[in-house]
């Protein structure tokens, strides 16, 4: 469908084009799309309008734009929480000084961190507590977990049930 005569959509496009640092200077924003499609179907020749199918797929890439602007922000907040967790593991492993780390100490550590998240099984003086690990602490001597509110040594991790 050749469409003439269109008017404010140099506008649109300039008005939201470098809107972050980010972008790229020659791509469209949301509502640079939202207008223009407007602006399409306000000038279609009505001898002609668009069709159903023409509007439909329009509508179908500005629904996939929006989504794909939806995974770019939950991937930019997933690189600043991974960001955030590797300074905290680069923090506690600067607790093992240099080449005096003992191995069996890195390893509880390390053993202990991917519990993390996991629901265990651990014996306290007179039962079994079944709980998710909730935090880890004292990783460079002997690592406690706090599992169900209550504070267990790694040895006292009897299994691993997820």
């Amino acid at each position: 469908m050749a469409v003439t005569g269109v008017t404010g959509v140099q506008t649109a496009a300039a008005g939201t084009a470098g809107t972050t640092s980010t972008e790229k200077s020659n791509v469209l924003g949301q509502d640079a799309f939202l207008k223009l499609l407007i602006t399409q179907l306000q000038n279609q020749n009505p001898l002609e309008p668009m069709k159903d199918t023409e509007f439909i797929a329009q509508m179908a890439q500005f629904s996939a734009l929006e989504q794909m602007t939806q995974v770019k922000e939950e991937i930019r907040g997933l690189r600043e929480d991974l960001a955030a967790g590797l300074e905290k593991i680069n923090e506690t492993l600067s607790g093992f000084q240099g080449g005096d780390v003992d191995k069996g100490e890195l390893k509880a550590a390390v053993d202990a961190v991917n519990l993390l998240g996991k629901k265990v099984m651990a014996q306290a003086e007179d039962k079994v507590i079944e709980g998710i690990v909730e935090s880890v602490r004292n990783l460079t001597t002997v690592p406690i977990l706090l599992v169900a509110g209550r504070e267990f040594n790694l040895s006292s991790i009897i299994k691993v049930l997820t």
